[in-house]
């Protein structure tokens, strides 16, 4: 597993489901299986007239059927035809839901929706993962590249580094803090650790 691959813990946790089609990029987006089109199908994403393109730009409903106009800038070649067969092999029995958005899945709860504690044990377990080879360690500078908003990049970074002003990070840095303080903010029960408050509170959501 390489640097790049580790470090982008977040978009590994990610699956979109599609509905009408309407905000999700036909070639740009791995939205059929892990990969892009563009980086299943190289060449015809170059013979592409649409790029940039949104699933239900490609494509039309007729006589209650969807069909797929995938607008090529010149007619195919042999083996680009074979290519294009591939392609719609690839993507056979889709159709856009009308009606119905597309949305991000949160593969780390079993429910799909992001949640902090959710989050940390993706983290932690990628850590765990990485720390048979240092090296790796740098790629959570991926971190940055994800599309998550920037509170929840933050957030994990600083989960990842465990840099939160937790009650045990602060007695270690010689802040100063009565018994009462020391607990968990949440129970007032086990001192407060990035691992307690994410993991192992009762009060963890």
């Amino acid at each position: 597993m390489g640097a790049g691959e580790t470090g982008r813990w977040f978009e590994k946790n990610l699956k979109r489901k599609i509905g009408d089609g309407g905000n999700t990029k036909f070639w740009l987006h791995a939205w059929k299986g892990e990969q892009t089109l563009k980086s299943l199908f190289p060449r015809l994403f170059l013979l592409s007239n649409k790029k940039n393109g949104n699933i239900n730009e490609m494509g039309e409903w007729i006589d209650e059927r969807w069909v797929w106009n995938l607008n090529w800038s010149r007619e195919l070649l042999d083996r680009e035809v074979e290519a294009s067969r591939s392609l719609l092999n690839h993507i056979s029995g889709f159709y856009p839901l009308e009606g119905s958005a597309d949305k991000w899945i949160w593969r780390a709860h079993k429910e799909g929706v992001y949640t902090a504690k959710s989050a940390y044990q993706a983290i932690r377990e990628q850590r765990e993962e990485r720390m048979a080879d240092p090296e790796e360690m740098k790629s959570f500078a991926d971190l940055w590249d994800t599309p998550a908003p920037q509170k929840v990049r933050v957030t994990a970074w600083r989960v990842f580094r465990n840099r939160l002003p937790t009650c045990d990070n602060l007695t270690r840095r010689n802040v100063l803090l009565g018994e009462v303080e020391k607990g968990c903010v949440a129970c007032f029960y086990l001192q407060e650790s990035t691992t307690h408050l994410f993991v192992e509170c009762p009060k963890s959501k």
